[in-house]
């Protein structure tokens, strides 16, 4: 059966997580056969929008009031869009939906959603910092989904807690892509100079946003224990004593991985934990929170440690500095299973079994 053509539905135009995920699909699926279209997008957003996105809808700086705007709006602000899918499942192709927060709007045999963190934490733990309104309009548009959409996961982690959850429709883990941006590069020296980047210092690096999940209030204790001879890099905005770095390309985030000594990731929850991977395919030796997620995408090439526990984490900080031939081969080794091929081959795999469902 022929590859089938794929509408990929995203939420954000620009440079999100997820909007990164979905241009990785698209690139895996060879750009040829897929297409992204943005329902949110401001006029401002028009100029960073990824390359070949077409934007509809309305976007705010509430994100509550975003999706309730869209939500019921969905039939004027996207009745062009909701003809798109149509057209696309009548004529054999794929609806994907790349988020829960997407409106769904065609209902059919030929429509997948892609789901990334476990619902029951994010829409009901204080770990993500949500508003209440918001919670509210992912639950309702995530029960929706629950009753006629198939979904695809990055991992098993996630496929377990939607099924907890009570999720009605099948399940189906995708793990996803690392970009090949992300590689090992030569000078470490000469990266540290271009970046003010100490020379004469051990660099932990922290790469995340500010959600709770993420706990950076543990990293300013780590950082105390393990003494002067470390600095602490950060990428994702200030924090107490760190190197800041912000709104970088990915190009520069690997020339930042391969000028540091170790990738400090210490999250209380995730859905995947993509900074691992990328440091990973860098060749940065990783310490990360022995989590359920973590645990499974690390693949044993990183050290795992209780998020919860400074010195532990001090302790493992000490350990991938003083194994770093060993932690980089396995992570290199790691990476390999995150190319785009597999992510082209898997979600084909989920695709041709949605179309021959349809037919």
């Amino acid at each position: 059966m022929p590859s089938p053509e794929v509408l990929l539905l995203n939420n954000y135009a620009f440079p999100t997580a997820i909007s990164r995920h979905v241009q990785l699909v698209h690139r895996a699926l060879g750009g040829q056969r897929s297409r992204i279209v943005s329902m949110v997008s401001k006029r401002s957003d028009r100029e960073k929008r990824f390359e070949g996105t077409v934007v509809y809808g309305y976007q705010s700086r509430a994100r509550a009031w975003e999706l309730l705007i869209n939500h019921l709006l969905a039939r004027r602000l996207f009745r062009s869009v909701e003809r798109m899918a149509r057209v696309t499942a009548e004529e054999g192709g794929i609806v994907h939906y790349c988020s829960p927060t997407v409106e769904p709007l065609y209902r059919g045999p030929r429509a997948v959603v892609s789901i990334y963190d476990d619902p029951s934490i994010e829409l009901d733990s204080d770990l993500y910092s949500h508003s209440s309104y918001y919670r509210r309009g992912v639950r309702h548009l995530l029960r929706d989904y629950s009753r006629h959409t198939p979904a695809i996961v990055l991992s098993e982690h996630v496929k377990q807690a939607l099924v907890e959850w009570g999720y009605g429709q099948q399940i189906w883990v995708v793990p996803p892509a690392v970009d090949p941006v992300f590689r090992p590069l030569q000078g470490r020296e000469a990266l540290r100079m271009r970046h003010a980047l100490p020379k004469d210092k051990r660099l932990v690096l922290s790469v995340s946003n500010y959600s709770r999940r993420k706990n950076l209030r543990v990293i300013p204790e780590v950082m105390r224990a393990l003494g002067g001879t470390y600095a602490l890099v950060r990428v994702g905005g200030p924090l107490e004593g760190a190197i800041s770095f912000s709104h970088i390309s990915d190009e520069t985030l690997n020339e930042i991985y391969n000028a540091c000594d170790v990738l400090l990731f210490p999250s209380h929850e995730e859905g995947f934990g993509l900074p691992v991977l990328e440091a990973f395919a860098a060749g940065l030796p990783v310490v990360a929170s022995g989590i359920p997620p973590i645990t499974e995408s690390s693949g044993g090439a990183a050290l795992l440690v209780d998020p919860s526990d400074p010195a532990a984490i001090a302790n493992g900080v000490r350990e991938a500095v003083s194994n770093v031939d060993q932690l980089r081969y396995r992570g290199l080794q790691r990476a390999t299973e995150y190319s785009l091929s597999k992510l082209s081959s898997r979600m084909d795999t989920v695709y041709q079994k949605l179309q021959r469902c349809g037919n």
